[in-house]
């Protein structure tokens, strides 16, 4: 988009020659001038609905300093405000999951508010001249706070309009004990979510300019289709993105960690997503507490995927993959001599019979190999032309 339009993007009022510009450019390309239209009629929308989320948006910035732990910055009227008003920005909080990660962007922004104030009047100045005008400007913290409270509305209004129109076309899915689902997101890819897991996506029967984005609490496995669009997963910790591949994710209290079996993927901190690093595959990574990601480490694949209730293998040594399996099941697995040297590439699901595995792998994978029973209740791969 042309730099001197930018305005569109802002709540910035357009200076004459802005809409000089924006005229001469809307008559010159129709296709831009239908998306500035579309543009404008999704911003009234949601406008609209953030208003009915969050009337008061003062309100919602004293509710952020307050859960910062900063009510002594509040006055008596502030309190009173904000405790009127609890029950109906909680409510939304809920409805608008996303809103909770507004309310830490605006205690951010007032710290980094707070810490530039300081910096600036409350430094003993090398010039004597500049004693008076610091001592003039000096203000109580809960001054510089408050100054910073507005400062935040920015933030407020820019953030929220955008986590809103996301979670409006936002769907739940949940797993309980021993529960796993597939879920077919909009663009073809497919997630594995995993037990004791909830993941955020989009409806895929909406129109949604954030369709490749999700969000993980759990334990996940996906797998992308390859489009220019990125897609992206969102933990409490990390932002990991792709374009076509398989990975999976686990994000627990404090820490999200990415194991890469296909394609290729950059993990990155949520507070510094320029700190990123880029896995191939059968690499792992690791970020914790917004820390910086941890160097990319080989992994073993059949092993380090196993929590995906999946025989996930990369170019695997066959014996690997049958030892797994005998292990899995309880069931003793025979692999012919013959087999030793090879090696297999492919998925193969938990919940499918052991028997089913084989007769794949037998099929499939070596093609001249049968697959018998044995006397003691296992199975034998061999030779079709084994005695």
């Amino acid at each position: 988009m042309d730099p001197t339009l930018d305005f569109l993007l802002t709540d910035t009022a357009p200076s004459p020659e802005d809409r000089q510009a924006l005229r001469a450019a809307l008559d010159a390309d129709p296709a831009l001038a239908d998306a500035v239209a579309h543009w404008r009629n999704v911003g009234a929308t949601l406008g609209s609905r953030l208003d009915a989320a969050v009337p008061d948006r003062e309100t919602f910035v004293l509710y952020a300093l307050d859960t910062a732990g900063r009510r002594d910055l509040l006055t008596e009227a502030d309190v009173a405000r904000l405790e009127a008003a609890r029950a109906d920005l909680e409510a939304a909080l809920a409805t608008y999951s996303s809103l909770p990660q507004v309310a830490q962007l605006i205690q951010e922004e007032c710290r980094d508010f707070e810490a530039c104030w300081r910096s600036a009047f409350d430094t003993p100045s090398t010039r004597p001249d500049r004693a008076p005008l610091r001592a003039r400007t000096a203000r109580p913290a809960r001054w510089i706070w408050r100054g910073a409270a507005v400062f935040a509305l920015v933030v407020f209004a820019a953030l929220a309009t955008l986590l809103v129109q996301r979670d409006a076309h936002m769907m739940l899915a949940t797993t309980g004990p021993g529960e796993i689902q597939i879920i077919t997101l909009a663009d073809g890819s497919t997630v594995r979510l995993l037990e004791n897991s909830q993941l955020s996506y989009p409806d895929p029967a909406e129109a949604n300019p954030l369709a490749r984005r999700v969000e993980l609490e759990g334990r996940a496995f996906f797998e992308v289709v390859r489009e220019q669009r990125g897609f992206s997963v969102e933990t409490a910790e990390a932002l990991t993105t792709v374009l076509g591949t398989s990975f999976g994710v686990v994000a627990t209290e404090g820490a999200t960690e990415v194991t890469l079996a296909t394609g290729r993927v950059t993990l990155a901190p949520r507070t510094a997503e320029t700190q990123f690093v880029t896995l191939e595959p059968g690499q792992r990574s690791r970020v914790v507490a917004d820390g910086p990601p941890t160097p990319p480490q080989p992994v073993d694949l059949l092993e380090a995927l196993t929590w995906t209730q999946q025989f996930i293998c990369q170019d695997t040594p066959l014996t690997d993959l049958v030892t797994q399996l005998s292990l899995h099941y309880g069931v003793p697995v025979q692999l012919d001599a013959a087999f030793s040297d090879e090696k297999i590439s492919g998925t193969f699901l938990a919940e499918e019979s052991l028997e089913t595995i084989l007769e794949r792998v037998a099929a499939s994978v070596l093609e001249s190999a049968t697959l018998t029973r044995t006397d003691d209740g296992g199975f034998q791969l061999a030779p079709d032309d084994a005695e």
